[in-house]
């Protein structure tokens, strides 16, 4: 019937929500990596990291760990 196309219609668009939520999540992880790596140069950048409670700390290596895989 109609009702159940409804439904999967309404399904599907929350699934592309909830995506888009994981997209932004990993796109802000990605781009705060740079801008922590950018901040060891930059102190203008880490400041602002530092003012939204982001605190760089340098490590010993300068090889960035690898992101664990999902």
């Amino acid at each position: 019937g109609k009702t159940n196309s409804k439904l999967y219609q309404k399904q599907q668009l929350q699934q592309q929500e909830i995506n888009k939520g994981s997209m932004s999540v990993q796109v802000g992880q990605n781009m705060l990596r740079d801008m922590a790596e950018l901040s060891l140069k930059n102190d203008k950048i880490k400041e602002v990291l530092a003012h939204n409670g982001y605190n760089v700390n340098v490590a010993p290596t300068p090889t960035p760990a690898p992101a664990p895989s999902k």
